[in-house]
């Protein structure tokens, strides 16, 4: 069935789930407008049902019932709301539920977006075969933590954590009225100085704080095919790849998987144009989700007729165009190393020449991850920094770049931050990846780290250059390092410490895709095995 606004639909809002501990589970339910039985698309939500209306009514028009749910604790369900706690049983018990109703045909498909896609994860696991397919998208848990992402958890406690209801622009609010909130020390003491009663901010920073129990494991067990959606500025792009080539790895035959990655934000406003600070994409990065989502999972439930797409999509920024192919792009390496004078050279310094910066946690090196002139931050002495000829061919990279240094610090831990910025001819520098490790080491003995960027699709003209930065800081998107020893969430005492990069062990791996992969023809493109 054709989604039609004019499609008639049946609703029945205000259901409510018992769980048989006193917890009811608000529920809304969206039929077509037939009596029989049908697939189910389930949405479990803790930011209201009625944010999920249209969502819902588009499902119902396609031929799916959809149900969509309030987590425990939010908006109409009952009971305390402890993020990540409940979803498993809770989810379960939602399919068991669905399963047994006289409009589903006994097959469910999980889906959402963000913490939505949690609950699909969860849902996913029932252990149950009526799941036979699963739709998450930007799910925001790091499986492999890191250091604490100031920023992000100061903003979503605010905004969301111990609340039954969203607290719209209270963040926002808080840290342009106190804009040197975040240097609060120590960090565990923030929630005393918060614009909103949190008293699980604080538990959640502890060291023994449980993770949310939805890993690599889980997901490799998963026998349903999936679809993994995400966007290349979202901060959790790196998960959304984890999680597709984690799905149903332990398995054999592996159950299909679809990956879709477009130059959108966590917003995932696939529909417009899309714009990101001075990246202007094309007509093409307009990518309506619903009609794909809808011809996705009826091919899963083997409904209609039409032909088979490409089980993997990227947009590819600087090229303007999809990449669409039956596996990730293959890809080469390509290395480039620090050299001197400020040189990024694809030949490496064999000298024992050292380039070093001041790390001082008092004035951190500042975020800036989005795609916006980064001239300014390089002009910061407390970084050091290479830049490349202009290139002499496009170079397309594809999939995450990775730094390994081999460097020296005079604390006990310090940070390592890797950014990758892309030079245009006019002298604008614009971020393309990024990411922060910590290494405790002996003072003044030297080490290795491997940092992992953040992954990317972006095709490079000639005549561009890349510039490689290192830094000891990336405030106040992570929390700082105290460069004492002592843990960043407790610390109360920042020690400036020197961080050295020693030229003949550090280097910079590029994950390159074939250029002319993305002059071809979209259209025979998208039909054939992937180079």
């Amino acid at each position: 069935m054709s989604p039609s606004a004019r499609t008639p639909v049946r609703v029945r809002a205000g259901l409510r789930l018992s769980l048989g501990d006193g917890i009811r589970l608000a529920t809304d339910l969206y039929l077509p407008g037939d009596a029989t039985r049908h697939p189910v698309v389930l949405l479990r939500t803790y930011l209201g049902k009625s944010r999920h209306l249209g969502e819902a009514l588009g499902w119902a028009r396609a031929g799916f019932a959809c149900v969509v749910q309030d987590v425990r604790g939010r908006y109409d369900s009952n009971g305390a709301w402890r993020p990540y706690g409940h979803e498993i049983r809770d989810g379960a018990a939602t399919v068991a539920w669905i399963a047994e109703q006289p409009w589903c045909d006994g097959r469910i498909c999980p889906t959402g977006g963000s913490y939505g896609a949690y609950t699909a994860w969860a849902a996913a696991g029932a252990g149950t075969a009526a799941v036979i397919a699963a739709v998450p998208a930007m799910h925001p848990v790091n499986f492999d933590g890191g250091a604490l992402k100031l920023l992000n958890h100061v903003y979503w406690w605010t905004t969301h954590g111990d609340s039954r209801t969203e607290r719209t622009g209270l963040a926002e609010a808080m840290l342009n009225a106190e804009p040197d909130l975040l240097r609060h020390l120590p960090v565990d003491d923030l929630p005393g100085r918060l614009w909103a009663d949190l008293p699980g901010f604080a538990s959640a920073l502890r060291a023994d704080a449980p993770s949310p129990p939805i890993g690599g494991d889980h997901l490799g067990a998963l026998s349903c095919p999936t679809l993994h959606l995400g966007g290349w500025h979202d901060p959790f792009v790196a998960e959304s790849l984890r999680q597709w080539r984690a799905a149903g790895a332990r398995l054999a035959p592996r159950p299909a998987r679809g990956l879709l990655i477009g130059p959108w934000t966590h917003e995932l406003k696939s529909g417009e144009t899309a714009t990101y600070g001075e990246r202007r994409y094309g007509p093409a990065s307009r990518r309506p989700l619903g009609p794909l989502e809808v011809r996705w999972l009826r091919a899963a439930l083997g409904l209609g007729d039409e032909a088979p797409e490409p089980p993997v999509r990227l947009y590819f920024g600087g090229a303007e165009r999809w990449w669409e192919g039956n596996d990730w792009p293959a890809t080469g390496r390509r290395s480039f190393f620090p050299g001197a004078a400020g040189l990024l050279a694809e030949t490496p310094d064999l000298s024992a020449a050292a380039d070093g910066f001041r790390s001082d946690p008092n004035d951190p090196f500042p975020s800036r991850s989005g795609p916006v002139d980064q001239r300014d931050l390089h002009a910061r002495t407390d970084a050091v920094r290479w830049t490349s000829p202009p290139l002499s061919r496009p170079l397309a990279l594809c999939g995450a770049p990775r730094v390994e240094i081999e460097g020296e610090s005079t604390a006990p831990s310090c940070d390592w931050l890797a950014r990758l910025c892309e030079v245009l001819p006019d002298g604008r520098s614009l971020y393309l990846a990024g990411a922060l490790i910590e290494s405790r080491v002996e003072p003044g003995g030297r080490h290795r780290v491997a940092i992992e960027l953040s992954p990317l699709a972006h095709r490079l003209p000639a005549g561009h250059r890349l510039l490689l930065e290192i830094a000891g800081s990336h405030f106040p998107e992570h929390a700082r390092n105290p460069q004492t020893g002592a843990p960043r969430t407790t610390a109360a005492v920042l020690r400036p410490a020197r961080q050295t990069v020693f030229r003949s062990g550090t280097r910079l791996e590029i994950p390159e895709a074939p250029d002319e992969a993305l002059r071809d023809d979209p259209s025979t493109n998208a039909r054939r095995e992937p180079r």
